[in-house]
């Protein structure tokens, strides 16, 4: 009896040492498992974070480039423009103009003057349209009678050329040309004149018959009447 209780308590012993070394091996294949499964999962983890890194890096790079884009595109659209035939043309009307075609425009004036040039004999005409706040000389010549706007003068409230009109300040006026077109600017009795044009033309003189513009601003410091002219006869 007591052999075979001795065989019994052999045979639990291997048994529970058995059982022992088979729990030990799940749960050390266990913990490797599941050491296996966090290392994949952080592996996972930094991959994201690199990629939304390197997502986050590319959007920042076109964004900074669009800017930039844009910035030149601003910077372009502000850049001060060479003058040109643009800045002498007003509600249709340019200098070299007849007449009729003054007419054809803007209509009969509502009044006209004219008086003969002593210099040159030449019949000068003062159209005036006062509900415009304009006034269009026109020179006839003595010997051909042909015609041509040689001034247009204008004290209302609308823009002229590149955004400036009357009540424009003397800043405003010379920033708006490049400093070649800035022909002559003077001041007498704290009333200042700027006169631009193409550069190196004649500020006072019509030399070449291009054509320039003359602010004539006031002692507030604003432009009060703008002149589009060929300048005088040499």
């Amino acid at each position: 009896m007591k052999k075979s209780t001795g065989v019994v308590l052999v045979i639990i012993i291997v048994l529970l040492f058995g059982v022992i070394g088979v729990g030990g091996y799940f749960v050390i294949k266990g913990n490797n498992d599941s050491n296996k499964v966090l290392g994949e999962l952080k592996n996972e983890i930094v991959a994201m974070k690199n990629d939304t890194s390197t997502t986050v890096n590319n959007t920042n790079t076109e964004n900074k480039s669009v800017n930039a884009s844009k910035n030149s595109d601003k910077d372009n659209a502000n850049e001060v423009k060479d003058f040109s035939q643009n800045d002498l043309t007003f509600k249709g009307i340019t200098l070299g103009m007849s007449k009729s075609q003054v007419e054809g425009i803007l209509g009969q004036s509502e009044r006209e003057n004219s008086h003969t040039e002593d210099a040159t004999g030449n019949e000068i005409i003062d159209l005036g349209y006062d509900s415009k706040y304009l006034t269009v000389g026109i020179e006839r010549d003595a010997n051909t009678k042909k015609e041509a706007v040689k001034t247009i003068i204008y004290n209302g409230n609308e823009v002229v050329t590149r955004g400036l009109k009357v009540s424009s300040t003397y800043e405003q006026v010379v920033n708006a040309f490049k400093k070649s077109s800035i022909l002559n600017t003077e001041e007498v009795n704290g009333e200042k004149t700027v006169t631009v044009g193409y550069p190196g033309d004649d500020p006072v003189y019509n030399v070449n018959n291009k054509g320039k513009i003359i602010f004539s601003i006031g002692s507030d410091n604003k432009v009060k009447s703008i002149t589009i002219t060929y300048g005088h006869e040499n």
